[in-house]
């Protein structure tokens, strides 16, 4: 299945990191962007729709919007292909900024791959909110079981027609938070440095499986972890402290340990060098992140 969804970048990042990463006139439309045979072709099929964002200064992006699902419930999930212009990289912009000469380098191509998924209209009428981990989180202990989670952390095929249209929703947008981990973050020179890596045993959807086994093992545990940033109240993304992974309490550590090891029999993305060696190609055909570079 990740292989699959990385077949799937892939053709984002060949057709239209070229425009995505570019700032155009307000005044620009599809046709003055010189596309290829293939991306337009793409658009006009509707299999790609183009979203424009203006950013100030008289300028705009164009992204691609790619739909992954169809939800019976709450209508069409997508994925918004935002490579540089993404959250990852923006964050790596902050830290480029903040660091000290000799590591400014290591930023200037996080997030190249980076993508958004859109699946708003579930989340904000079950959890009046966005897709942040804390509702996915709890819209799979709602509606999945571990079984079934541990099935698509494995990269097994969801075979929707055997479930209900909740857990066909619930488990599309675990998948994707799967990929992203592996995809974006690690310890490969276009990725956010991540302990999750294979380097240390680990796969980058380690991350994401530990707390989940935690939350499905223990949900006392779980809803005490004090690690999460917060916005006006509300959980969102889960994280480690100031002390980091090495420091956690064994209490939640354990969860994550317990996934170590077995990368022969269930790698992480990037254990194939095939895929390796595609990611390493479109990098370096695109190059470092524009703002920065």
């Amino acid at each position: 299945m990740y292989a699959r969804y990385s077949e799937m970048i892939q053709e984002l990042h060949e057709d239209f990191s070229e425009i995505l990463n570019q700032k155009h006139s307000k005044d620009a439309n599809i046709e003055s962007l010189g596309l290829s045979e293939k991306a337009r072709r793409r658009i006009e099929t509707n299999e790609i729709k183009i979203k424009e964002r203006f950013i100030g200064g008289g300028k705009k992006i164009f992204i691609p919007v790619q739909v992954i699902h169809r939800s019976e419930k709450y209508g069409d999930f997508s994925i918004e292909y935002k490579s540089y212009n993404g959250l990852v990289a923006f964050n790596a912009a902050k830290k480029h900024d903040k660091s000290e000469s000799r590591w400014k380098k290591q930023y200037l191509s996080h997030g190249i791959f980076d993508f958004y998924l859109d699946a708003k209209q579930r989340y904000k009428e079950l959890y009046d909110g966005e897709v942040t981990h804390y509702n996915v989180f709890q819209d799979l202990y709602e509606y999945v079981t571990y079984d079934q989670c541990l099935s698509v952390y494995n990269g097994e095929e969801i075979i929707h027609e055997n479930i209900d249209s909740d857990q066909s929703d619930a488990l599309m947008v675990l998948s994707w938070l799967f990929f992203e981990q592996e995809l974006n973050y690690g310890s490969l020179d276009f990725q956010q440095y991540s302990n999750f890596k294979k380097e240390n045993d680990f796969r980058p959807r380690d991350m994401i499986m530990g707390f989940l086994s935690m939350m499905y093992a223990n949900k006392e545990l779980f809803d005490s972890y004090p690690h999460w940033t917060e916005s006006k109240g509300t959980k969102k993304t889960p994280r480690f402290g100031t002390g980091g992974y090495s420091s956690l309490d064994i209490s939640y550590k354990k969860f994550f340990e317990s996934l170590k090891g077995n990368l022969d029999s269930n790698p992480s993305l990037f254990c194939d060098g095939a895929i390796i060696t595609m990611f390493d190609l479109l990098h370096a055909s695109t190059g470092k992140n524009p703002v920065l570079a």
